[in-house]
Formats: C-alpha cells, sequence, structure tokens
C-alpha cells in the first residue's frame, strides 16, 4: 500500500508542478524517499502460506523508492532513508546535496506512512509515548506523548536555473539542510538539546541564515515531556535569543498527528504554504503553555491562533526541524517566492484531458466540470498547463472553449449528448504492439487455479460450463466438481485431471478477455497448449478442442508411472551429445530457451543422466511428472489416438497459429488428425515458435 500511494502522490506531484514526466532527462532525476514502517509485512506472519512471489517486492523498504524509477524509468540514484521520524528531512538533505554536487537536477523527495498493524500501537503505549487523550499538546502543558499519523507528501526539487529555464512553477527556494546525531544520550529514544543545538548552528553558519529573516519555526514539535523542552531550548539559543523580537513556532503534529517518517516533510510542506499565503496556521491544544519551558527567556512565541506574516523588502525565510527518536537530527530552511495565484494567461481555444482510463477521465471531467465555474483567470492558466504541460495518458478528451465558457462543452460530454465539437478516444502510443496469447503446457497448473473468476466472471463460468459438458459427454469427469474440489492438489498429477481443467481454463480466458476487448493478434501453445492456442486462433471450435484434449490425456495416461521428465540448462546440442555419448533411452522433449530444454524418457534412465549432469556441471532438474511426454515412449499409442482422432479437421484460422510442434506459423486446416499426434508425441519447438512469432 505503501508504494500504491507514493506512486499515486507522486504522480499528483508531478501535474501539480507542470512537468511531464515523459520529458524528463532520466540520468539526470534522482528519488530520495524517507521510510520506515514495515507495517504490511506482518500481515503474513500468522499465516507464511500467504507468501507469494510478490511479498518481498511488496515489503521491501528499498522498493518504495525504486518503484518509482521504475514506473517512470528513472535511471538516476534511486534509496531509500530509514532514520524513523526524520527519514522524510534525511532524504531532502541528501536530494539537495545531489543536486548541489551536481549529481542530478531533478529529485523526487517523498516521504509515506500508513498504520496497518496494531504492533507498533501496542509498541509505542508499552514505551509509554503515545498520548493517552489522542491529541498533540506541542508545547502545551497538557503533553502527554504523541499521536500517530498516517499519509504521504511529495516534493518536486529542480536545480534553480532549469527551473527558471522550463518556466516551472516555483513555490519556494530550498535555501538550506543539515543533519546530524546525538550519539550517546541517557536513553537512545531520549533526545540531545545540544545536539539539535549544533546542528542548527551549523546549518546557520554554512548557509549564512540569519535570524532576523526567519518568519517562523516549524518545529518538531511532538507533545512529549522529555522533547518539547529540549527543542525549544535549542530553537531558542540559536535563533529565538539572536532577535529583535520573538521567534513563532508551531508544530504540524498538532492539526495532523505524527506521520513519524514522513512528519518532516508534513512540517516542509505547512512552511511552504504559510510562505506563499504569507500567514501562519496555529498550532492546536496549546492554550496553556508547558510551564517548564522559558518561553520568554528563550525569545519563542507559541502560535496559537493565525498569524499574518508582515510584508517586507526581502523575502522571509521558514525553518523545519525533524528528529527521528534513535537520535537522527534533520534541519530545512525554505526562501520565500513570489508565486502569482492569477498568472495572466490567455484562455485557450480547448482543453484536453487525458487519464490512464476511461472511468479516471469522467472522473477528471467533472473534477473541471467544478473547477470551470471560478475565474476566468485561473481557468485559464490550468488549462493552459493541462494542454502543454502534463503527462499525457492514453484516454483522451478535447472539449472546446466557446466564449469561455468550459462548463457548457464539458457538461454536454458527460451527460452524453455526444457534442459533435467534442473529441474523445484511445491514443496509440509509441509503445503500443500487438498482443500474442502464449499458452502453457501442462505443469503450470495449481489447485484453486480458475476458482475466482469462475465465480466472479459470467463469460468465463459460460465458456468452462460450456467445456465442462461436453467433456462430460467424451468420457471426462466433472470439470466443475475437479475445479472445485479440496482433493485436487493430490489429483493434478494425472493427464485427464490437469490437461482437460487447463484446457477449459484457458479457452475460457480467450473468451473472457474478448469480451473486454482484449483479443490476440496471434496464438502460440506449448504442448498441451496448442489446442487452447488452436481454439484463439479460430482453427478449431470448442467442441473439438475438449474432444481433442479428452482423447490425448486419456490416451497418454497409459504412460502413467512409466517414465519421468527433467529440465536442463544447456544448449540443445550439449545435451544431444551427452545423450548419445551414453546408451541411455532419453529424448529431447522441448527446447524453451536456447539454453533450457526437457528430456524424457523411462525414470531409471533419466535418474542417471542427471548424476552425469552433475559430473559435468549441467545443471538439472527432476520434474515432478511421472509421465515420459514427448518420447518415444508413447509410439505404441499411436494409433489409439489416431483412431479417436481420425476425422479431426482444422478450418482456416482467424488470426495468425504458431505451432510449438512445428515451430512455425501453419495453416489452421493443417490441424488434422496427424498434427494432433505430432503435438503428443513430438518435441516441443517452442523456442523457434517464439522467435518466429516475435519476429513477425
Amino acid at each position: 500500500p505503501q508504494q500504491r500511494i507514493l506512486l499515486e502522490t507522486v504522480a499528483r506531484a508531478f501535474d501539480h508542478a507542470g512537468i511531464d514526466p515523459a520529458k524528463l532527462d532520466k540520468e539526470r532525476t534522482g528519488v530520495f524517499i524517507g521510510a520506515a514502517s514495515s507495517d504490511h509485512s506482518t500481515t503474513c506472519l500468522q499465516d507464511p502460506a500467504m507468501i507469494d512471489a510478490q511479498y518481498m517486492l511488496g515489503n521491501t523498504l528499498s522498493i518504495i523508492s525504486n518503484r518509482i524509477a521504475y514506473q517512470w524509468d528513472i535511471q538516476g540514484p534511486s534509496y531509500t532513508v530509514d532514520t524513523a521520524c526524520s527519514s522524510g528531512l534525511f532524504a531532502l538533505d541528501h536530494a539537495r546535496q545531489a543536486i548541489a554536487t551536481g549529481a542530478v537536477d531533478t529529485a523526487i523527495v517523498g516521504s509515506v506512512n500508513v498504520l496497518l498493524s496494531p504492533m507498533p500501537f501496542i509498541g509505542f503505549s508499552k514505551a509509554s509515548m503515545l498520548s493517552p487523550t489522542g491529541l498533540c499538546h506541542a508545547f502545551g502543558s497538557g503533553a502527554d506523548g504523541y499521536v500517530r499519523a498516517e499519509g504521504a507528501v511529495v516534493f518536486i526539487l529542480r536545480r534553480a536555473e532549469l527551473a527558471s529555464a522550463s518556466d516551472d512553477r516555483i513555490r519556494s527556494f530550498l535555501a538550506a539542510t543539515g543533519t546530524n546525531s546525538d550519539g550517546r544520550t541517557a536513553g537512545i529514544a531520549m533526545p540531545s538539546s545540544a545536539r539539535q543545538l549544533r546542528l542548527l548552528e551549523q546549518v546557520k553558519s554554512q548557509f549564512d541564515i540569519s535570524p532576523q529573516d526567519l518568519a517562523f519555526v516549524e518545529a518538531h514539535g511532538t507533545g512529549t515531556l522529555v522533547g518539547d523542552p529540549e527543542e525549544a531550548r535549542a530553537i531558542g539559543m540559536a535563533y529565538g535569543q539572536q532577535r529583535d523580537t520573538s521567534l513563532p513556532i508551531g508544530s504540524a503534529k498538532t492539526n495532523f498527528g505524527h506521520l513519524e517518517p514522513a512528519a518532516g516533510l508534513v512540517g516542509l510542506l505547512k512552511a511552504q504554504l504559510a510562505l506563499e499565503h504569507s500567514i501562519l496556521p496555529a498550532s492546536l491544544h496549546a492554550e496553556e503553555l508547558n510551564p517548564n519551558i522559558p518561553f520568554d527567556e528563550l525569545g519563542l512565541e507559541v502560535t496559537t491562533s493565525p498569524l499574518r506574516l508582515p510584508p517586507r523588502d526581502e523575502p522571509w525565510l521558514a525553518a523545519v526541524n525533524s528528529f527521528g527518536f534513535g537520535g537522527a537530527n534533520a534541519h530545512a530552511v525554505l526562501r520565500q517566492t513570489e508565486f502569482t495565484h492569477e498568472p495572466k494567461v490567455a484562455m485557450p481555444k480547448a482543453l484536453v484531458l487525458t487519464a490512464q482510463s476511461q472511468a479516471s477521465l469522467r472522473r477528471l471531467a467533472e473534477s473541471w466540470q467544478k473547477t470551470s465555474q471560478g475565474p476566468n483567470s485561473e481557468i485559464a492558466a490550468m488549462a493552459s498547463d493541462a494542454n502543454t504541460r502534463l503527462a499525457r495518458h492514453r484516454h483522451r478528451l478535447c472539449i472546446p472553449i466557446k466564449e469561455n465558457d468550459l462548463e457548457a462543452g464539458l457538461s454536454a460530454w458527460l451527460e452524453d449528448e455526444n457534442p459533435r465539437s467534442a473529441i474523445d478516444g484511445v491514443a496509440r502510443t509509441k509503445n503500443d504492439a500487438k498482443i500474442g496469447f502464449v499458452f502453457s503446457g501442462n505443469g503450470s497448473q495449481w489447485a484453486g487455479m480458475g476458482r475466482y473468476i469462475l465465480l466472479n466472471d459470467s463469460v468465463f463460468r459460460d465458456t468452462f460450463s460450456a467445456a465442462n459438458e461436453l467433456a462430460v459427454w467424451h468420457g471426462s469427469q466433472s470439470l466443475l466438481e475437479m475445479i472445485m474440489s479440496p482433493d485436487l492438489d493430490s489429483r493434478l498429477d494425472r493427464a485427464p485431471v490437469a490437461q482437460p481443467l487447463l484446457m477449459a481454463i484457458q479457452i475460457a480466458l480467450v473468451d473472457a478477455l474478448a469480451a473486454k476487448g482484449v483479443r490476440p493478434a496471434a496464438a502460440l501453445g506449448h504442448s498441451a497448449g496448442e489446442v487452447a492456442a488452436a481454439y484463439a486462433s479460430g482453427a478449431i471450435s470448442i467442441e473439438d478442442a475438449v474432444r481433442i484434449i479428452v482423447a490425448r490425456s486419456t490416451t497418454l495416461d497409459h504412460l502413467y508411472g512409466t517414465g519421468t521428465m527433467a529440465a536442463l540448462v544447456c544448449d540443445e546440442r550439449t545435451a544431444s551429445d551427452l545423450i548419445a555419448s551414453t546408451d541411455l533411452h532419453i529424448n529431447i522433449a522441448a527446447e524453451n530457451t536456447p539454453r533450457s530444454l526437457t528430456v524424457s524418457g523411462a525414470t531409471e534412465d533419466v535418474t542417471h543422466l542427471l548424476k552425469i549432469c552433475r559430473k559435468k556441471r549441467i545443471v538439472a532438474k527432476r520434474l515432478p511428472i511421472d509421465y515420459p511426454y514427448h518420447s518415444d515412449l508413447t509410439d505404441p499409442l499411436r494409433e489409439q489416438l489416431l483412431k479417436q482422432l481420425e476425422d479431426i479437421k482444422g478450418n482456416p484460422n482467424k488470426v495468425p497459429f504458431y505451432s510449438g510442434c512445428k515451430g512455425e506459423a501453419i495453416a489452421g486446416t493443417a490441424l488434422d488428425t496427424e498434427f494432433w499426434w505430432d503435438n503428443a508425441r513430438n518435441k516441443v519447438r517452442f523456442r523457434e515458435g517464439i522467435e518466429a512469432m516475435t519476429a513477425d
């Protein structure tokens, strides 16, 4: 969930900044993320069976940043920083340094926190860190602990020269950042006022920050008995006592709660908005100030009501604190910039909206319909940005703006009046490619596969049910009973169970996808998967598909227990020479890639070959299959299978059919009785078939 929420927030940040990520210099852009929560990973602690192939990618903190780089093909530095509550500002400091040293020109800086497990609540409660009142009383007499919260914040940082040249929407300047650590204190979670003060002094000196230029300090301000006085002392000694007037301080945690790793960026966002709007929001729950903090002596004033920032000739600065509970301290300073809320832009002649889906496009249009009722100057600026600066997605809508009236065009489109002047549709991009369907053979199945879609998709269910009726008529067990059977796992090793089920699921998927507009431009099958591939290409009917798979599986079942198969990691020439050098009765059953193949034969012969492979340092593994598929051990079954399929004839295919049996494209009319014997008996030429398919 943290990855998803941050991806959404980054997309919004790009739009908000008026930056099309497709136009970024990918090698000169970096991703710097602060994150610390691993709550989602704990969902599997009580049931390891829930862990699947995506578990590590979904629960590793490093992937939070890498996922963003992957999504937008960002090729500069990309990593996640974990310093607990100061993670966001630590990431900001890393980003500023990367831009300052010339490593990158643009940086995505973000942080996220999602509360998905009760465990940290219990742990922090046991440590007496959480507020029993559920309120953050930062710098107030009622300070009794912090309040956990969740959310995400993202900033786009750019080198000032680049931002100016790109005519970016510049909301503020990052004037300074710095970090340090407390080292040893009375306890690892106990803050150090001295080290916090040292950090503020260091930043002040390095970046020539004058306390007189500070409009306010956005404090870490967790509302704890120990933390608030320690931080106030550091702020007062570094800034407050060096000024002519008292220094306003506050904490966004009183408004939003404590976003833990994202807390620093929440404070930074509050500071940016306060500078932009020249008003500092009130810090709540401190009507009675903490008596243990000498505010007057420190030159500090808690902002308990909204504070208007007085105008002045020089831009205001705002400082932001963020401290990790392990002693990692971070500090940042923003500089105010002039931001024009109503830029003088002429109203465009049309508005272009884009989204990833038709539903999203409609929601976007509904949002614009509400926006279009605002001042024309704002609408003009926003429409201009939408037309020229934002990311382009596939689903697009172009609405004319007549006589400065955008709302009318949007309303007409939303009400399905199909205005002639409005244009919508799905754009083709250079990344569009034709879709090929590739159907796996026996061995890919698992118990439970297909159950969910069978219960939830009517098209899938109709096709599967039709295949079931035909299979039962041809002498098969009920596919519906098998797919829902609680003991299916123990039966999937038998061909008459696995192959008809697999084929029925595959052809039902073909029809279910077609109902949603997804159709293949070509089809290819591996071994038993050729039946579904032939169906997808239009070369055989559902009746023939079921007849072929039932005959194929029941015939081959006579081989159960007579042999096995193994996978080898080597090329076909190496495997052929190895087999030829022995007296083993083994066939190459499939060539899957230039260095991946399977062999088939009697169990004792395959077992002996595996021993030879180990000596030759060829990676090899026996497969959990008790059939010698695609070997000459199937030859005695030829006449039986040919008789069952004696009048099978293929039809002209509607889309290209690439045969895993032949290794090339063939006509649907060639799918006769002899073809289906070859499919069951001969080597699978999957590599050749895939290469032919991709070449076309």
